[in-house]
């Protein structure tokens, strides 16, 4: 029996076709499923390592250089090192830097970094949670050579951001630097999660003493529970909060300069509590809106 007829091949189909000559150059290409398209090096490793202990079961001497060379050539390059180099390419032209990452400066708090492609173009806007910033835009995100660069200056926040891509670890090692202030980040994909919160979704009315109405804004998804507020006086502007949070009945929502804590009635359609700035407490009560009702404050024909 011949080593082509013994060995275990990925498509048998291929062994007596006339159209095809199957050469010693072939047996890495048999051996070994195509690179999937999105692949990371992680998933090259295991490849190579599973290819490893399937060659030491016929010669206990063989080398992780060996197995790795195998899948380079089963995916079309010379050498581990080529199918590396162009993963990494891939990568550095900004095909797989689109996508959701999150990170924290040292001595910081977390933060998300969302990057898109629109019309040719990467398009980047960043979340700080923990101070209540959301969807600032980022500018002038680029990804040249292995290194990736971006700035913010919205509000006068002045930062900016340099990272070189770790294709060991599949993340961006980099600083991000803040006013001055040098601060090493690694970015790594992600989504920042929060708890999800039962029986609060949708939309709450309240009237503060001033007769301005507030809007609470709540919606649960696969990332947890987020709220937003608006005021009568501002209806088109939703200012997101930093954090919600229920233990039992008791309902607590997070802003820069303002708290609403209260407590859900029996029924979840009514929140009795008060609303919080500085030192100054009001008393305030939010009902739930009757879905696909109007704002209490606009007028109905």
């Amino acid at each position: 029996m011949s080593f082509l007829t013994s060995c275990p091949i990925a498509d048998p189909g291929l062994i007596g076709r006339k159209d095809v000559m199957i050469t010693p150059h072939m047996f890495p290409l048999l051996l070994t499923p195509p690179l999937p398209e999105r692949a990371s090096l992680e998933h090259l490793k295991k490849q190579a390592k599973a290819r490893l202990a399937e060659l030491r079961r016929d010669c206990p001497d063989a080398t992780l250089a060996e197995a790795q060379f195998e899948i380079a050539r089963a995916n079309g390059f010379p050498s581990w090192r080529a199918l590396k180099a162009a993963f990494d390419r891939r990568t550095f032209d900004g095909e797989l830097v689109v996508g959701d990452w999150i990170g924290r400066p040292e001595g910081g708090i977390d933060l998300a970094l969302h990057v898109r492609q629109e019309a040719g173009r990467l398009r980047a806007q960043l979340d700080v949670p923990g101070i209540g910033y959301f969807g600032d835009p980022v500018e002038g995100l680029s990804v040249v050579d292995g290194v990736m660069n971006f700035r913010i200056t919205v509000r006068a926040v002045n930062a900016t951001y340099e990272g070189r891509w770790n294709s060991e670890s599949s993340e961006w090692q980099g600083v991000f630097t803040h006013d001055g202030r040098a601060m090493p980040l690694n970015l790594r994909r992600g989504v920042l999660r929060a708890a999800r919160l039962e029986g609060l979704d949708g939309l709450w009315d309240g009237q503060e003493e001033s007769g301005d109405w507030l809007t609470l804004r709540i919606v649960t998804d696969d990332r947890g529970t987020f709220a937003w507020l608006c005021s009568s006086l501002l209806p088109d502007r939703w200012f997101q909060a930093v954090k919600i949070e229920r233990n039992a009945q008791q309902v607590t929502a997070q802003w820069k300069t303002l708290r609403i804590e209260g407590l859900l009635d029996k029924d979840g359609e009514r929140i009795d509590g008060q609303t919080c700035r500085q030192d100054a407490n009001s008393a305030m009560n939010f009902v739930r809106r009757v879905p696909g009702g109007p704002a209490p404050w606009r007028k109905t024909v």
